[in-house]
């Protein structure tokens, strides 16, 4: 498993961007996918840039941080629920 982190200082252009670029074309055998983690506590540019705000602002490391303080199922189940598919985010 390959881990990569990306960071940048406050409204530093081009991480998001460039975490979405290696994204959308890691190298990956067919049945397996990415995950790119959005770790701005305050959302992030991820969901309003590349699918062009159509989805509600219900997602976000607060949420994680709320359901890790209420045990580690809790964490586990909110974590999936954080994922968002971006396969088809530039044909929308």
């Amino acid at each position: 498993m390959a881990v990569v982190a990306l960071a940048g200082g406050l409204g530093a252009p081009g991480v998001t961007t460039a975490a979405l670029a290696l994204l959308m074309t890691w190298p990956m055998p067919a049945g397996h996918r990415v995950v790119l983690a959005e770790a701005d506590p305050d959302g992030g540019a991820v969901l309003p840039g590349a699918l062009q705000g159509t989805l509600d602002n219900s997602r976000g490391m607060r949420n994680l941080a709320v359901a890790a303080r209420q045990g580690r199922e809790q964490l586990v189940e909110a974590f999936w629920r954080q994922l968002v598919d971006v396969t088809d985010a530039g044909t929308r």
